[in-house]
């Protein structure tokens, strides 16, 4: 018997929640030229750190390394995509999985500082890098003098991060549009 490999990505269609302006949806970011999309990577990036009350995240993570699947949320500005790769025959299983982390996890403030000083010193970082420097120019001259304000959150907004907007962000993709591409 042939195990088929195949990806499953779920693409939400996510402009009337993570690409409208933030005064317009949520008092969470109080200026109005950041978009969703930065919000949204940083909750799906906090979300792959933390477990359910029935799963811990290492649990999770040894299920899905048992099944043979792995999976993957990326943010963007329009679409929000969850990649699910692995067997066929495993595909249910690593599907109810993520479904439960999405719908069940629970949050961890430690974590959550931990992500976001992991930020901020990745920030201060790269004022130190020429080539993070460089490329903060070209942007700074192809796109215009507000590109980076628009499309990056302050160190401020992101103190102000709480879990709970954060897996609010995540649920709420459940309730977007959404379409199944299978891959196999």
């Amino acid at each position: 018997k042939k195990a088929v490999f195949f990806t499953i990505i779920f693409l939400f269609c996510v402009t009337s929640i993570f690409s409208q302006k933030a005064d317009s949806v949520t008092a969470m970011i109080e200026t109005e030229k950041v978009t969703f999309s930065q919000v949204a990577y940083f909750a799906a990036t906090y979300l792959e750190y933390l477990g359910t009350p029935t799963r811990s995240a290492e649990e999770i993570a040894e299920e899905m390394y048992q099944l043979a699947c792995s999976f993957y949320i990326s943010a963007g500005n329009v679409y929000t995509n969850i990649d699910i790769d692995g067997l066929s025959e495993n595909i249910p299983a690593a599907m109810e999985i993520v479904e439960d982390l999405i719908y069940n996890a629970v949050p961890d403030e430690e974590i959550l500082e931990n992500l976001k000083a992991d930020l901020l010193k990745e920030r201060a970082d790269a004022k130190l890098n020429q080539g993070a420097c460089f490329s903060a120019l070209q942007q700074y001259i192809f796109f215009g003098p507000d590109y980076i304000k628009s499309t990056t959150l302050t160190d401020k907004q992101i103190s102000e991060l709480t879990s709970e907007d954060l897996l609010a962000k995540i649920r709420g993709l459940m309730d977007c549009a959404h379409e199944i591409s299978y891959y196999g």
